[in-house]
């Protein structure tokens, strides 16, 4: 049965398919920002949690508990002596970690603490002492010491000390049980152990994850292959020119084959299947998207919305979608609030295969508002508006049976699910608004007579449409409104009347009441210029 992790104020928590939540233990320490989201990206069974926690936060698929992501590593080195007659027989360097694992899974293990001094072990054990233990509520479960072969430089794992508080341990190996063994390399830990900095964004990506951290965000961090706790430091790339803004990368889009990296001003991507072969290249200079959640990826087609307009990535290269159709909604302030956009989300709704934007109308700073792209048609829809809450995040989930779903959170702590038989927010009408353009039937200096308006609508059991008429000029007032029965599917209504243009505006706002609109005719015979 599918569930997610919400974060809801100062909590993350597991909402079920039922739409009950239950409380997350976070590690003891951890806190929450309700100021910030958490970023969520999954591996294996691992959700990994950044950017609101106070420090980087994994938790377990299988039984919701949670550990940190990363541990400081030790600072203690240990001691190497000569014990009693053993197997070990060469010149040796020790150094060992703390390691959180359940069972024998590794959940997260600390980079390596300082180098041990060489020792020489000629046919005898080395005797280990001064083994750090764990100390703050980290939640540490075991220490695992590594070792070189004779004189060399790469480490091996040794053994696991199944507790936190042995402090010594008996080396009694050859070479040739460690070289059995992968070697293993230096682990780094990405920003957000503690609180001076943390991780901003990340998703996952190649079997491994890809993230930002604030006081550095052009750059652009990835974990060793499967391992959510390794960050090596060599796995870095830098999204260049660096300093372009104080933002830095604002999005990670994962595609099949590349992952596409997004700045305000520019798109990269990094492709490669291997840290041999990983490289970042540019895609386009001038336009990236704006944030994380305002991206949207549709059959490995990435949508996202820019500076100026909504763009669609795929195998024609970076497409605007509005250019030509809605460009003022995106470079005016007559719509939406522009300043926000770094605050909208986007979701897909696989139903009508759509993809809804969400916005701040003009002036306001709820995220109230939306526009639909339809992906057959390539037509945009809207504004669209609710009046039951305030969203604050959309997504899109599964509900009972498995299916796709349309989700959004509210600013109340209430999510709600999309695409219901019934045409209400709650119970709150869901009022439906239609202004058509001026029509002018291409002789706009022309006084037109309007004959009989005739509607076609989908044939509801009941309510009625109401239809005011704009005849005249441009700045023509609303004149007698109209009713058409929604029961009917086709109706004709009186003569519209007299004047250049003619605007229709359609209007029902009933709880419950289903309004499809399907098309509508005016007869018009022209009588001349004035």
């Amino acid at each position: 049965m599918p569930y997610y992790i919400v974060h809801a104020g100062t909590a993350l928590k597991k909402l079920a398919t039922a739409g009950t939540f239950s409380a997350i233990t976070l590690p003891a320490g951890v806190t929450v920002s309700d100021l910030r989201r958490t970023r969520f990206a999954i591996l294996d069974r691992w959700i990994v949690c950044v950017n609101a926690p106070s420090v980087n936060v994994v938790i377990d698929a299988t039984d919701l508990t949670t550990h940190l992501l990363s541990l400081a590593a030790p600072t203690t080195t240990l001691l190497a002596a000569t014990g009693a007659a053993g197997n070990p027989n060469g010149v040796y360097r020790y150094k060992y970690t703390f390691a959180i694992l359940s069972g024998t899974t590794v959940i997260t293990e600390s980079p390596f603490s300082p180098e041990s001094l060489p020792i020489t072990l000629t046919n005898v054990k080395g005797t280990l002492t001064s083994i750090d233990v764990a100390t703050g509520g980290l939640g540490v479960t075991h220490r695992r010491i590594y070792r070189t072969t004779n004189g060399g430089a790469d480490y091996y794992l040794l053994a696991t000390i199944t507790d936190n508080t042995t402090t010594t341990y008996t080396d009694d190996s050859t070479d040739y049980d460690l070289a059995l063994l992968a070697s293993v390399e230096a682990r780094g830990n990405p920003p957000g152990v503690d609180s001076t900095d943390r991780l901003r964004l990340i998703a996952p990506w190649k079997d491994r994850l890809w993230a930002s951290p604030v006081n550095d965000p052009d750059d652009i961090l990835f974990t060793a292959n499967r391992e959510i706790y390794a960050w090596p430091a060599i796995n870095q790339f830098t999204a260049k020119p660096v300093g372009e803004d104080e933002i830095g990368v604002t999005a990670f889009i994962p595609r099949r084959d590349e992952l596409l990296v997004g700045k305000r001003a520019r798109l990269l991507k990094v492709i490669g299947d291997s840290i041999a072969n990983f490289q970042m290249v540019s895609v386009i200079e001038g336009i990236g998207p704006q944030s994380q959640e305002s991206t949207v990826v549709v059959r490995d087609s990435v949508y996202f919305l820019g500076e100026d307009g909504f763009y669609e990535y795929g195998p024609s290269g970076l497409v605007s979608l509005t250019r030509d159709s809605v460009h003022p909604w995106f470079t005016t302030d007559t719509y939406f609030e522009r300043a926000l956009f770094s605050e909208a989300f986007a979701k897909w709704n696989p139903l009508y295969d759509v993809i809804d934007l969400h916005l701040a109308a003009a002036g306001s700073l709820a995220i109230d508002r939306w526009v639909s792209f339809d992906l057959k048609t390539r037509k945009w829809w809207g504004p669209h508006k609710t009046d039951a809450f305030t969203p604050t995040i959309a997504i899109l989930g599964r509900d009972d049976d498995d299916a796709l779903i349309p989700i959004m959170g509210s600013s109340a702590g209430h999510v709600y699910t999309a695409n219901r038989a019934t045409f209400s927010d709650d119970t709150t009408a869901i009022a439906f608004d239609v202004t058509t353009k001026f029509h002018g039937a291409n002789t706009p200096d022309i006084e037109k007579h309007w004959g009989e308006l005739a509607v076609i609508s989908k044939i509801e059991p009941a309510g009625s449409l109401t239809i005011t008429p704009k005849i005249g000029g441009l700045d023509a007032a609303a004149g007698t409104a109209l009713t058409h029965d929604l029961t009917s599917g086709r109706e004709r209504l009186a003569r519209v009347g007299q004047g250049r243009y003619c605007q229709l505006r359609f209007q029902e706002s009933t709880a419950a009441q289903g309004v499809e609109l399907f098309g509508y005719e005016i007869p018009f015979h022209e009588l001349g210029r004035r």
